[in-house]
């Protein structure tokens, strides 16, 4: 069975910095960057639990896929089948809380 991926304005807007980010770091940087990003999620629709679950979060259903040095964090729906981006974050950034997935 299939999942379908969803993605969050948090996550969508996670991916945008970190390709204007890596843009101005390198010219095609940043759509790289996205590209692997993108090619990782979208393997997600067939192997939703292939990441472990978020270890700070205390909610199985939410979890961390490393992507380089990126961090997917997202929720799994069986029903119906879905796959929600909660958020895309370089690896240096502050981790999310509860509250943060919360909001999202």
């Amino acid at each position: 069975m299939s999942h379908e991926i969803v993605w969050s304005d948090n996550a969508k807007r996670g991916l945008r910095i970190s390709q204007s980010d890596y843009e101005d770091l390198r010219a095609g940087g940043g759509r790289k960057t996205v590209a692997a990003i993108l090619r990782s999620v979208a393997q997600l629709a067939q192997f939703p639990r292939r990441a472990p679950v978020h270890p700070r979060l205390e909610d199985p259903s939410i979890r961390r896929l490393v992507i380089k040095s990126h961090i997917v964090v997202y929720r799994v729906w069986d029903d119906p089948p879905t796959v929600q981006i909660l958020a895309v974050r370089h690896g240096r950034q502050l981790g999310l809380s509860i509250e943060d997935v919360e909001q999202i």
